[in-house]
């Protein structure tokens, strides 16, 4: 991680996360008032995060992106975007 600034870090896994999950409301129908999970079950920012970039960048800093997502969306479980 030497090689890039701390701020290219954040910025790249925000970025991936975006490409890559969203809140459960934006495409995840409903069937009698309960989310039909048609694209992929909920998972954490924190578990996300770690299975894409565990061992390649500082888990503190993937835990610091984590909880800004989960404080900046007010949301603890996203799923994936749809292919």
């Amino acid at each position: 991680m030497s090689e890039y600034t701390k701020e290219a870090v954040v910025g790249h896994m925000r970025k991936w996360y975006f490409a890559h999950y969203e809140p459960i409301e934006e495409s995840t129908p409903r069937d009698s008032g309960e989310w039909v999970f048609i694209h992929g079950e909920p998972i954490s920012p924190q578990e996300a995060l770690e299975d894409q970039f565990g061992g390649l960048f500082d888990e503190v800093l993937i835990s610091k992106v984590a909880d800004q997502l989960v404080e900046e969306f007010d949301i603890d479980e996203w799923v994936p975007v749809p292919d």
